[in-house]
């Protein structure tokens, strides 16, 4: 994600330019554009791979990424009027419910009463990469970024 917005802003400092004056000033920035094409063509793919993923993210994952708990994530995009609670589970609002951000994956449970076991059902709300890009957006807004890990030897 990160990867994509530094390709996004080299590329709107790649996009003034001027216009080339001579056959050669064009040859070569062709050449230049090209060579930044296959620079970033890891990062490009890298990007692409990780929105095509059918892969469902809970927000548990999203925050350990901010260094952020569940909670404190939830109760941000709640401030945000991206989400509300509605009993106990997350409910998205209907200006975002359309946009591919999330989905409800369904949660089988038993419910154990005097009268009986119940089989239930319950969604859980988890978050597509897009939705995960989008929150990555609106927190990097706010002035938060992932948290980087380094390994030591």
């Amino acid at each position: 994600i990160d990867a994509f917005n530094k390709m996004e802003s080299l590329a709107k400092k790649e996009n003034q330019f001027a216009m080339p004056q001579t056959f050669g000033e064009a040859l070569q920035l062709a050449a230049d554009q090209q060579k930044l094409i296959e620079n970033n063509q890891p990062k490009v793919d890298y990007y692409d791979e990780q929105m095509r993923n059918p892969g469902l993210m809970t927000v548990t994952e999203i925050a350990k990424d901010f260094g952020l708990s569940a909670t404190k994530l939830n109760k941000f995009l709640e401030r945000k009027h991206i989400q509300f609670r509605q009993g106990e589970y997350w409910v998205l609002y209907q200006e975002y419910a359309d946009q591919g951000l999330a989905n409800y994956e369904p949660f089988a449970y038993e419910e154990h009463s005097i009268d009986g076991t119940k089989q239930k059902v319950h969604n859980n709300l988890k978050w597509t990469q897009k939705g995960r890009k989008f929150i990555y957006d609106l927190l990097q807004k706010e002035g938060v970024s992932p948290v980087i890990l380094s390994i030591e030897d």
